[in-house]
């Protein structure tokens, strides 16, 4: 029988504004991270339910606690705030659990304080209680809730402070919600002893079949049958889909995971934008690439103009054992007028390039001030 966890996001609608990053509120940013945190919980085989269906529907904080029962964890995710204005020495990950350390309930909020104020880069954690002042009983509704109905281990996590400006801009970023819902996914499975399902085919063993899969699997060999194939069918034009359906027809070079290989797999990620978006890949790269930093003599295709300003490119002639000038117009990566490969292709110039460089070395950020890529994305890479 699977573990069952109930989440919820702390506040509903627009609740609980940062001072300092007035974009950031509470309620919408752990809305956000309660429905990545489930996704990665799932993916252990836990069963997950939340508080609310909606943002926007207001549930009373005893009520909302109630809802985990029958249910093995209970987890209120937040962030806290001090006082009405900006407070940058107040950066603290701070979790909240059983006032008399229920069913050992300190263990998983440690290893969670622990992994969260590493992720987060905060200065410490706290894993905390607190007592109402009329008794022996939870002083926060939401847990007096969950305890009220039986519900074994129960929190609220606070991820840090936004009132702390660093704090709340690295919440603003998606790529670090959902860091922190792998995260806190692997904790929780950690203490209950799971572990993800293997998949067939995920190499890389990130949890999911991905580009990196695809590019230890695939080769480079430029004249198979395949592609042949679709030069044939197409009176030459390989549009850049029908070129990655047809490399899907061939078999794998060897057993998946025993090798890398170099290959045309960037050319199959290039397809899947194409796929995904719904636009050519050039198109797709201009708009979201090229225009936003400003490199605006970067596409696919030769043009008169940029033929003119080509560099002289050279190969060796083993036979012969000199050099030998390669026409300007000879791209043996360009099966043909529609397509556009993701590995190779683009004619570019060297002020171009580097805006990219700069783009990358600034953790995705143009000069221009432009966000091509998130930080996560970047440091990815």
């Amino acid at each position: 029988m699977a573990i069952k966890i109930m989440l919820d996001a702390g506040h509903s609608g627009k609740a609980n504004r940062s001072p300092v990053v007035r974009e950031y509120w509470e309620s919408e940013r752990m809305w956000l991270l309660c429905e990545m945190l489930a996704e990665e919980l799932l993916k252990y085989g836990f069963e997950v339910l939340k508080t609310r269906k909606d943002i926007n529907e207001s549930l009373g904080v005893f009520n909302r606690g109630t809802k985990a029962k029958g249910c093995d964890l209970f987890i209120s995710l937040h962030s806290n705030a001090v006082g009405g204005s900006g407070n940058e020495k107040v950066d603290r990950v701070e979790i909240y659990g059983a006032y008399d350390n229920l069913n050992n309930s300190r263990e998983l909020a440690s290893r969670l304080a622990t992994a969260i104020v590493d992720l987060m880069q905060a200065s410490e954690g706290r894993v905390k209680t607190r007592k109402s002042q009329n008794g022996e009983r939870e002083y926060y509704g939401v847990l007096r809730g969950a305890r009220s109905v039986g519900c074994p281990l129960y929190y609220i996590v606070e991820h840090s402070f936004h009132t702390n400006e660093r704090a709340a801009r690295w919440l603003m970023e998606d790529a670090n919600l959902r860091r922190l819902a792998v995260l806190e996914s692997a904790v929780i499975a950690g203490y209950y002893g799971l572990a993800k399902p293997e998949i067939v085919g995920d190499v890389n063993q990130n949890g999911e079949l991905d580009a990196r899969d695809v590019a230890l699997r695939l080769d480079y060999d430029l004249k198979k049958p395949s592609i042949l194939s679709v030069r044939e069918k197409t009176g030459g034009r390989c549009p850049t889909l029908d070129v990655a359906r047809a490399l899907a027809s061939d078999p794998l070079d060897f057993e998946p995971g025993t090798k890398f290989q170099y290959s045309l797999c960037l050319d199959v990620v290039g397809a899947l934008v194409e796929l995904i978006s719904g636009m050519p890949l050039g198109e797709y790269m201009r708009e979201n690439i090229f225009d936003p930093l400003g490199m605006y003599r970067t596409s696919f295709g030769m043009t008169e103009e940029k033929k003119a300003m080509m560099n002289t490119q050279y190969e060796y002639d083993s036979l012969n054992k000199r050099a030998v000038e390669i026409p300007v117009t000879r791209n043996d990566f360009n099966f043909g007028p529609e397509y556009e490969s993701g590995g190779a292709g683009l004619i570019s110039c060297v002020d171009d390039q580097i805006l990219l460089a700069d783009a990358l070395a600034h953790l995705g950020m143009g000069k221009n001030g432009n966000r091509i890529l998130s930080r996560y994305g970047v440091e990815l890479m």
